[in-house]
């Protein structure tokens, strides 16, 4: 709200709400705004993008004499393409994850999960034989369909109901990583079909 300025009787100023309303989106004529188009044929910008081209003494005045009407369609399309590259360019996508050293999983692997896993994880290491709930078999199509988030949710805080305890007190992030990374060596990601 903006705030307008009277006078009272006393003549001292006061403010008093003013509503105002938000911009309108219009449309182009009596056209709705819809999504973009930015198939190659004719679309109905090009010709305010012709214009805002050829326009002499304009922004943009150097393109007016190589803008035929033969090149027109190439170079909307050109700028088009060119603007979807820039934004895709521009706007940021997922964090890349650090490199991590395979050699470290693998040790973190035979010092903390080789014994109830195994050392190929098929779950049949030497402490698993006494569990009443097995331990994971990483090549089985349920493991391999588990993300990496989720088998490193699982190596973090453990699993309920089962013997798999969290490693939060005891592995470094650098490790859950590593040992993440070597357990997707030995058996792939394979993510499940619908």
């Amino acid at each position: 709200m903006v705030a307008q300025r009277q006078t009272g009787q006393s003549g001292m100023a006061r403010a008093s709400p003013r509503k105002t309303s938000a911009p309108k989106i219009q449309g182009i004529g009596n056209k709705k705004v819809r999504s973009a188009n930015l198939s190659p044929q004719f679309h109905p910008s090009n010709s305010r993008l012709s214009r805002t081209l050829q326009r002499p003494k304009g922004r943009l005045e150097g393109w007016g004499n190589i803008m035929s009407k033969e090149n027109q369609p190439m170079t909307f399309r050109i700028i088009r393409w060119s603007l979807i590259m820039l934004i895709g360019w521009v706007i940021p996508t997922e964090a890349q994850e650090p490199q991590v050293d395979p050699l470290r999983g693998e040790a973190v692997y035979q010092a903390h999960c080789v014994g109830c896993h195994g050392p190929q994880g098929r779950g049949d290491g030497p402490d698993g034989a006494a569990l009443i709930v097995p331990p994971a078999n990483f090549h089985s199509l349920e493991s391999r369909a588990k993300s990496e988030m989720d088998l490193r949710s699982a190596i973090i805080w453990g699993l309920a109901f089962s013997p798999m305890h969290g490693w939060w007190d005891t592995l470094s992030v650098e490790d859950i990583r590593a040992v993440t990374a070597y357990i997707r060596r030995i058996a792939p990601y394979e993510p499940s079909s619908p």
